[in-house]
């Protein structure tokens, strides 16, 4: 009777092994398809923030251009565009599978407004189709508006160095002055104590413009030191010669510095920057420093060839009745993200 029991029991102890098996299989395909869900999950996480790091910068950089041609505008969103690659893929040129499109509002061609970049990609699963889900669109779209020219700059993020709205060298026929001139060009800044030149070393204030006040100005800016004091719009400046460029800004270890920065924010005033004198700040311009070199004789004159390009600041944006109105083109701006 014992083993007839016994052998009874063994269907029942192996069905329950089976089993076992079975439930262990199914418990390992579902933490395989859920590893493979939150694998694919993560991929299009970082795709979509890939896009709305692009949408992002393009936005500011086409707000940044509101003052032009809306043709100006679509340039620098696409330039932006195509600088980045998003899930391993250029966006300008991977249609149909990433869409990048553009839309802007600048009522009446006016210098305010806003640009919205819209962009999308399809991205394909990689364990996601043993569900059945082989691909996901990913969407992303940002906004950034622009204001009127700034009027004030934290005295730290302004550069020592007054650039003339309309003054222009005698000796170079083929130079233009800042009015002239539109985003993206590029033009020469002559230094000189003994020579014409369109810009000056200043103060930023009223108190006279020695060496070591510019070095100081200099070292604070590049360090970014803190500061509540601000340069604004009808501010009095006072200008000082350029043998203090000579000794630090043409040698390193500024050059380099200078030479690496992707903009400086310049005041600018106007007519021929004049050695001890004072003058009212028109505006801020942004460029990009392209070349340092030593000029003239025993290089006495310092020259800085710059590309005016669209700076991106939250400084103070009122309007004011103390700038040419043709400095809208290229004043210094505040543009930032509305959503």
């Amino acid at each position: 009777m014992q083993n007839q029991t016994k052998m009874k029991m063994r269907p029942v102890q192996n069905q329950r092994g089976q089993m076992t098996i079975v439930m262990g299989l199914a418990a390992f395909l579902a933490a395989l398809l859920c590893i493979s869900a939150a694998i694919d999950g993560a991929h299009v996480y970082l795709v979509q923030q890939e896009l709305i790091r692009v949408t992002d910068s393009a936005a500011l950089a086409g707000a940044a251009r509101l003052t032009g041609e809306s043709a100006t505008v679509i340039s620098a969103v696409s330039d932006v565009a195509a600088a980045n690659r998003v899930d391993g893929k250029p966006i300008i040129d991977n249609p149909p599978r990433t869409t990048l499109a553009v839309t802007i509002n600048n009522p009446a061609g006016q210098n305010q407004g806003t640009v919205t970049v819209a962009t999308s990609t399809t991205t394909r699963h990689i364990f996601m189709p043993l569900l059945g889900r082989h691909e996901d669109h990913v969407y992303a779209q940002s906004t950034a508006g622009a204001g009127a020219p700034v009027t004030a700059l934290a005295r730290n993020k302004v550069f020592p160095l007054a650039v003339s709205y309309d003054a222009k060298p005698s000796d170079d026929p083929q130079a233009r002055a800042l009015k002239d001139l539109q985003l993206g060009d590029i033009t020469t800044l002559y230094l000189s104590s003994q020579q014409f030149k369109n810009a000056a070393f200043t103060s930023l204030g009223p108190e006279s413009t020695s060496a070591s006040a510019v070095k100081s100005l200099i070292d604070g800016h590049l360090k970014q030191s803190n500061t509540e004091e601000s340069v604004q719009v009808g501010d009095s400046i006072d200008m000082g010669n350029g043998v203090m460029g000579l000794k630090y800004l043409a040698n390193s270890p500024y050059r380099e510095i200078l030479l690496g920065k992707e903009c400086l924010f310049l005041p600018i005033i106007s007519g021929q920057p004049a050695f001890n004198e004072s003058q009212n700040v028109l505006g801020f311009v942004a460029v990009k420093i392209l070349e340092i070199q030593k000029h003239g004789d025993g290089g006495s004159n310092l020259l800085f060839t710059v590309k005016l390009v669209p700076g991106l600041t939250e400084g103070l944006s009122q309007e004011s009745s103390n700038s040419p109105s043709q400095l809208a083109a290229i004043s210094l701006r505040s543009v930032r993200l509305l959503r």
